[in-house]
């Protein structure tokens, strides 16, 4: 922006004041007064136009600084809108992620619950069979006596102990195969 010229105002009050100093003059005093004054009048003339001008141009600058800061308002504020939605973008990437694997820990924790429950639910039977193969055992008046240990292992039953002769250890084993459950009998019992 241009500076303005302090000597302008200084002018047009000097014109006005030689302009009431011609009162009091002669006429050829009148008149080189008055060429005085019209000169003073075409400098404040002069100098009026070139305020005008100034401040025309102090106003076309500052209307240009004002829109390069509006444009630049509006870029930030773009950029702006661009990095937000960036970051949803990603926080939402982000929270798909960790759903998929939250899901997938869940697959596994469900996964080992079950086979937690099939285990649980084999030793239970294993627990059951041999229960009943030492009920049956405990019936049959020849093995009620006898100290025979059974062990079942996923349905597979282990007999081992004394038998007092061949036909017990033969009844026992039979007795074991009859109990629901059983998949199949190991007669380890010895004949004394």
């Amino acid at each position: 922006m241009k500076k303005m010229n302090h000597t302008r105002p200084a002018a047009i009050a000097l014109a006005v004041l030689m302009a009431a100093a011609l009162g009091a003059c002669s006429k050829s005093e009148q008149e080189q007064a008055q060429r005085q004054v019209d000169q003073a009048a075409t400098q404040a003339a002069e100098a009026g136009r070139e305020l005008k001008a100034d401040a025309q141009e102090a106003g076309r600058e500052l209307k240009a600084e004002a829109q390069q800061a509006g444009r630049e308002a509006a870029e930030a504020g773009r950029e702006l809108k661009a990095d937000a939605a960036e970051a949803g973008r990603e926080l939402k990437a982000d929270a798909a992620a960790a759903t998929a694997e939250a899901r997938a820990e869940a697959a596994k924790a469900g996964e080992a619950i079950k086979e937690g429950a099939r285990d649980a639910a084999g030793l239970a039977s294993d627990v059951a069979i041999t229960a009943s193969v030492n009920a049956r055992l405990a019936k049959d008046p020849d093995l009620s006596a006898l100290r025979i240990n059974v062990d079942t292992k996923d349905g597979a039953v282990t007999l081992t102990g004394p038998a007092p002769s061949q036909a017990a250890k033969d009844r026992a084993a039979t007795l074991a195969r009859e109990v629901e459950g059983v998949k199949s009998v190991t007669n380890s019992l010895s004949v004394s």
